[in-house]
């Protein structure tokens, strides 16, 4: 676990340890991830050291909702976007984007009802739910929490990012509306998370290699910021760059390092860490065998992540200490397309990762008392 040299780190560091404040982790990646693979077990076990609860980041709409385990999605009415579908998107939706890479478009009517589940630990200790959305015309929605009877909101019209926050003592299910005013109104997402502890978003889309993150809105991404700020994001990408004959990404690697200075520039608060790319396997005359492709372009990464200031930690290397995909292959813990990891593969890494993120923190915890040590022998 290579650490990145911006003072980000410290900040994090000193809110995890002090254990006042909630701290926010957005888990920006691929299909590698989807569905909450791999996040869904680093949420869980940074939440049994630092407390919270609640799955963060859900889309409103989603071809993929049902694949997710940790929260169920029902929606009707919407038409859902990503943004590897910029292209086709239409405008205003195609400008909307948020780094989370999806919005939906609404008709009057169009609802969603997300309900928690007992998939994980923690993942029913929801406490506050927050709804994020845009709406350019006076719009009237209504929220339903539980049981309990409908509330009715209405907004006037405009280009701002909006929100409605919800506190209640167990949020066990929570149901949104579009009255009236859906012409105008993109819908960005909904976060189920506690009032303190460790929140985890996911945020994947499937085909991207990162740069998509440069078709987001920097505005979008700055108000939402400003809404609850970010002290961690974690950039996991790299499969869908790598290619068996090709060993040379410094390309890439310039852009990597552009994708941190843009989130640097989106998430001021926020640490960041590079995740290098897995390893992975293919078929040839030999049979399976490694993919060595994976280890130049994990370096590229790390090498990306110096130059930007950021940490840098290697997925590549962690799965190769338990036997590579291969290993993970043999063992149920991934597909066999010897590329993409399951849920029980994601539980391995997940647990190297945090005990990467612990020993940091950890690590860190000593600095302090031998400067506090050292103050004292100065006095």
């Amino acid at each position: 676990f290579a650490q990145g040299e911006r003072d980000e780190w410290e900040r994090l560091y000193d809110k995890l340890l002090a254990g006042k404040e909630q701290v926010r982790v957005a888990f920006m990646g691929d299909s590698f991830v989807e569905g909450d693979i791999l996040s869904a077990d680093l949420r869980e076990l940074l939440q049994d050291t630092f407390h919270g609860g609640g799955v963060g980041y859900v889309p409103v709409a989603s071809p993929f909702t049902g694949f997710r385990q940790t929260i169920k999605t029902t929606s009707k009415g919407w038409t859902p976007y990503n943004i590897m579908q910029r292209k086709s998107t239409p405008e205003p939706y195609a400008s909307d984007f948020f780094v989370s890479g999806w919005v939906a478009k609404a008709t009057d009517g169009a609802s969603t009802r997300w309900e928690m589940t007992t998939k994980r630990r923690h993942t029913d200790e929801c406490r506050r739910a927050r709804l994020l959305f845009i709406c350019r015309e006076d719009t009237e929605l209504s929220v339903k929490l539980g049981e309990e009877e409908e509330r009715t909101f209405s907004f006037v019209g405009g280009e701002e990012v909006r929100q409605i926050v919800i506190e209640n003592a167990n949020i066990a299910s929570l149901e949104m509306k579009v009255i009236s005013g859906a012409a105008g109104f993109t819908a960005l997402g909904a976060e189920f998370d506690d009032v303190k502890g460790v929140a985890v978003d996911n945020l994947s889309v499937r085909s991207n290699n990162g740069q998509a993150m440069f078709w987001s809105n920097a505005a979008v991404n700055a108000q939402i910021n400003s809404m609850r700020p970010y002290d961690l994001v974690v950039l996991q990408y790299g499969l869908n760059i790598m290619q068996a004959d090709r060993h040379n990404y410094s390309l890439y690697g310039e852009q990597v390092e552009k994708m941190v200075q843009y989130v640097q520039s989106c998430f001021p608060t926020a640490a960041v860490l590079v995740m290098g790319v897995s390893d992975r396997s293919h078929k040839n005359e030999d049979g399976i065998v490694e993919m060595t492709s994976a280890r130049d372009l994990s370096e590229s990464q790390r090498s990306a992540a110096e130059a930007g200031s950021a940490a840098f930690w290697s997925t590549y290397e962690a799965m190769r200490k338990v036997g590579g995909m291969t290993t993970f292959v043999n063992n149920g813990w991934a597909g066999k397309d010897y590329t993409h990891i399951n849920y029980a593969g994601g539980r391995e890494i997940a647990r190297a990762l945090y005990f990467a993120l612990l020993q940091g923190a950890q690590n860190y915890s000593r600095m302090l008392h031998d400067r506090l040590e050292q103050r004292k022998r100065v006095i």
